[in-house]
């Protein structure tokens, strides 16, 4: 597995918070936190 790092984490260079063990960004993960928030809102409007 791998784990989705937070800039917090990174910029403090966290366990596992490089970019190593990582397969997505911290970026990537704010995206897909947005995309994930966006589909359920749609679910529920």
């Amino acid at each position: 597995g791998s784990y989705l790092a937070t800039e917090r984490g990174v910029a403090g260079k966290g366990y596992s918070a490089t970019q190593y063990c990582n397969l997505v960004s911290p970026e990537g993960g704010q995206e897909l936190v947005e995309e994930t928030l966006a589909d359920l809102h749609a679910l529920w409007s």
